[in-house]
Formats: structure tokens, sequence, C-alpha cells
């Protein structure tokens, strides 16, 4: 469980409308996710539509004993819910200074929930209490929103000043621009003289919007009504920004991250940032689209490594059965169970290989692997089917045979520009596209994923389109797909369709439980796999992640077989 805290000494800066859009972002990709509203106005109660049961208040809400559970109400969006506010927490700092350690209090209350949720996002009030010393002892990580002012550069240095005095643990913390305005030159000269200090900062902000007002309107997260809106984006960024703190290296994000500027110093971006317009240049994944249109010639870089695989085919050529699964939500979750399934793979007979078939790229890929301590498989199919890789002796060598195979018909600067007029798509950051895949940001709609079908039919252009996660749509060769990668090697390597027993979570892996392979669908699979229930060699386990891959495994009884 990852605790994360929406945090500034100062109100007005975002923080609410963080802490709900990136819950809500959690929460779409199936992780189970707390909004947890600290603040006695209630704003995050009042944008999801939830009040607090009339028998609630803070002092229930500091009982350690019987919990927070049954005051935890469901949200209108799945895996997302919410711990509303009520106006007796204004009293809060008073009740907690009476009870012994008070400073750890919070931490206590929310430890029981680490069992049910993987993140706890925490709406915090805008001052400097007892609360916000809980707040700093709980938190894994705390999101300071900073409108680029003096007022707001002065806060910051007081809360950095109270940390240190308070020996709290200044390395949670991570200051972001919010509210940003370029048009103005004290928001341009503040992001500069702020990031040449405090390498803290952030890689994205977040531009004022009129759109993110609207949310008050609407009552809902603003990418449920304005996905592809630049703010929307911001968001999308600055959470995929986030996930890697959390979980990686914080100074591997500029190699991870790569800087729609290049090679270039996190301060540096910023510098090139405030002389331009922030509608070109504020972000990033707001870049993205304007450069690959205006580039519609520059190749995006193809791998280069073009070797003979005889030696990688001779070892597949001794393996009779296969399996295969996605990482991310089918892999990668569950610590203990993904040590129970790297115990299986190194311990399984050689005539089984272990295939990874994933939508990240194959850079990406490695890199988790190797930091979740995951034996290298035989050979990585990446970017949702558009390449395929071979492991030989740790090196990835790059299937040019798939390459050829895949490329008959393919188009994709035709494709680009076809689709560049339609508002609901926004394309994604550079290092999501790839030659054999174009990758979108769009809203779940089957109407609109019909119509781009329609346009690419009526201009004679055959292509995969896969829409995955209620959020992301890839468009690949027709040739291209996850399944059709799994097909080739199969009917390469001469292994089996009953020899291969493949695994997956969402609309991304419909094509690898096609009813031709030994199918295992994880507890935590998204709801656009509901409808393959029922369906033959298609196995739903009740386990969730690397829980239900082995259960899958064990269904189909695949290691003694």
């Amino acid at each position: 469980m990852k605790i994360i805290a929406l945090y500034n000494i100062k109100g007005g800066v975002g923080k609410t409308v963080t802490s709900v859009n990136l819950a809500y972002l959690a929460s779409r990709e199936r992780a189970r996710t707390l909004l947890c509203d600290l603040d006695p106005q209630g704003s995050a109660s009042f944008y999801l539509r939830i009040k607090a049961s009339k028998k609630y208040n803070s002092k229930e809400f500091l009982r350690i004993k019987t919990g927070i559970d049954k005051y935890i109400r469901g949200t209108d969006f799945d895996y997302l819910d919410l711990l509303p506010s009520d106006i007796s927490y204004r009293n809060l700092d008073i009740k907690l200074n009476d009870l012994k350690n008070p400073k750890k209090h919070l931490k206590k209350i929310l430890k029981p929930l680490a069992s049910t949720y993987k993140y706890i996002f925490l709406d915090c009030p805008s001052n400097l209490t007892l609360l916000s010393e809980n707040v700093f002892c709980a938190a894994d990580k705390i999101l300071v929103p900073f409108i680029p002012t003096t007022l707001s550069e002065m806060t910051y240095k007081k809360m950095l000043k109270f940390f240190k005095n308070n020996n709290f643990d200044r390395s949670k913390l991570s200051p972001f621009f919010s509210m940003v305005e370029m048009r103005k030159k004290l928001h341009r000269f503040t992001i500069e003289s702020m990031v040449e200090k405090d390498e803290r900062f952030l890689q994205h902000l977040i531009p004022y919007a009129s759109d993110v007002e609207k949310m008050g309107i609407y009552r809902k997260p603003l990418l449920c009504y304005s996905l592809t809106s630049e703010a929307s984006l911001s968001y999308i960024a600055l959470w995929h920004e986030l996930k890697i703190i959390l979980y990686g290296n914080r100074k591997s994000i500029p190699s991870k991250v790569k800087d729609i500027f290049g090679e270039v110093k996190l301060k540096e971006r910023h510098s090139q940032i405030s002389k331009n317009n922030i509608k070109e240049d504020h972000a990033r994944q707001v870049q993205t689209k304007k450069i690959l249109q205006k580039s519609k010639s520059t190749p995006i870089t193809k791998p280069d490594q073009v070797h003979s695989i005889e030696k990688t085919g001779k070892q597949l050529l001794r393996i009779d059965k296969m399996i295969v699964s996605d990482i991310d939500y089918t892999l990668v979750g569950v610590n203990s169970s993904l040590k129970e399934f790297i115990s299986i793979v190194k311990n399984m007979p050689k005539k089984i290989g272990f295939v990874v078939a994933t939508g990240r790229s194959v850079s990406s890929t490695h890199d988790l692997l190797n930091r979740m301590n995951v034996p290298l498989p035989k050979a990585i199919i990446s970017s949702a089917g558009s390449e395929i890789y071979y492991n030989y002796d740790g090196e990835q060598i790059y299937s040019m045979g798939w390459d050829a195979h895949i490329s008959y018909l393919w188009n994709r600067n035709s494709i680009v520009n076809l689709l560049s007029g339609l508002k609901f798509l926004q394309l994604q950051e550079n290092e999501a596209q790839r030659i054999f895949k174009i990758s979108y940001y769009t809203s779940d709609s089957p109407e609109k994923t019909k119509m781009i079908n329609r346009i690419l039919i009526e201009n004679n252009i055959k292509a995969n389109i896969i829409f995955s996660h209620g959020l992301y749509l890839d468009i690949l060769p027709f040739r291209a797909s996850k399944g059709k990668a799994i097909l080739y090697l199969a009917n390469e390597w001469n292994i089996p369709y009953d020899n291969i027993l493949v695994a997956g979570e969402s609309g991304i892996d419909r094509e690898i439980l096609n009813g031709k392979l030994l199918g295992v669908v994880v507890a935590n699979h998204s709801l656009e796999l509901e409808n393959l229930k029922g369906k033959k060699k298609v196995y739903f386990s009740s386990h969730e992640y690397a829980g239900g891959l082995i259960d899958g495994i064990k269904h189909y009884n695949f290691l003694d077989n």
C-alpha cells in the first residue's frame, strides 16, 4: 500500500482537484484506491457526490479499535472508494492532542487498510497543525502543488524549514507546479528560479484551465468529461511520473521519462518552457501531437539489432510448452504471489519456456523484470505485439522475421494524418510510439472506435485497433497483436497450441484468449473481458495478479502433463 498526500500550507493551489484526478487514474488501472477527504470543507466529497453518514464524525475517525471501514463509501467509479469529510474535522487537532503518541495516530488508523487498498490518497487541509504532522509521518510521498508566485515560494520555504526543524523526512516532498499561466512573466521567472534551487520538483506541471474549474459543475474527475484536454493529459503524465518515483529510483526519471527537449536537465527544460507559449511547450505530453504532425516524415527509432537467430532458434526448438503472461496487473501486483511464480519459473522443466507479452516497450519490460528479480523470458513480445525479441545470453535480439511479416501494407504516416482531425484522440508521449504502433489517449466509447475503423476502411487501410483500460487506444498493422505474435512463435518453433498457456487481464489481451490456447484470466481483470466467461479454454481465476496465473497453471495441470 502506498499513501500519497496532497498538501500545502497555502490554500487554493489545486490540492483537491489533483487528489481526485490522480486517485481516479489509479482506479482506472484496476488498483483498489481510497481517497480520504481530510479537509472539513469537504470539496473532494462534493466532487465525488458522497456525503458522510450522520453517525460519522472526527471522534469516529480517530477510533483505532473499531476502524473506519464501515464509513468508507464506494463512488460511481469502479475500484475508487472515498472516506468522506465531516465538518467536525475542524476539531481534529484538539482531539489528537489528547492522545498518546499523537503524531503517528493517522498511520495507525490507515495501517489496517493495507490488505484492501493499493493506493490511499489524502486530500489535506491548508494549515500547519498536528494533523499535518500526522500526514507527514503516515505518507510515503507528499505532493505539494505549487503556484509559481512569490507568496507560494515563501510558504514552501517555511514548509522546508518546518520539516528540518522537526526532523521530518524531506525526501518525501515532491513539489510540482500547478495552475500555471506561462503568459505571466512572474510564473515563468518563478519556475526558472525554483527549479534551479530545488531538484525535488517534478517534471510535469499542470496548466491553469477552465476545464478544471468545471469539476464543480460536473461533479466528477476532469478525465471523465474532458479526457484529451491539456490539463487531463498533464494529470496523466504526472501520475506516470509519480508511479516511477514510488516504485523506482528518483534519479532514474530523466532516462525513463524522456524529456521532450532531448537529454536536457530538468532546470534547462523548465527554462526552455518559460520562453514559449504554454499551449506548445508547457509539458512533453502536450508536445507529442505537435511534434509528430510537424515531423511526419521522421521515422521513430527502429531496433538496429539485425542478428541471426540461429542460436536462439535452437534453444526454442528444445521447448515443448510455453507459459505466456502479461506483466502489469497480471504478473506484477502482489509480491508474495510474484515470488512464488519466480520460484516456479526457476524450477520448472527446461522443456517449458517462459515468455512475456506486454504493451510495454522492450526496454521498459527489461528494466521492470530486472527490478522485480524475474528471470528473463525466452522471448519478449513487446509494444502490444508489434515487436518480438529473443533472449540470447541476456541480450534482447530483435526478430526481423516478425518485422517483415507485419510490415505488409503498413503506412504509419497515412494513419496519423487521417486521424489527426479527431478531437477525441490525443497522441501519447513519444516513448509510447513505435514504428508498428500508434498510441492514443481516448475516452471509453465503442462509437468512437467504430468511427476510427470506418475512416481507415474508407481509405483502404487495414489495421488492428486495440482499446484497453478504458483510456488507451493502439493501432497496429493488421497482422500484428499479442495473440498473433504468440501464434507466430508457436508456428515458427513447432509448439502445439494446446501446449501454450496464456494469461492476461485487459482488453489488449482479448486476442490471446481466443480459445485456441489455454487461457487464464486473473481475478483483477477489466470489465472488457467479462463477456469471455464460459468460452472454451478460458479459465477465470478467483486469485489476483500472479496468484491467478499460478492458479491457472494448477487448473490445467500444466507443469505435470
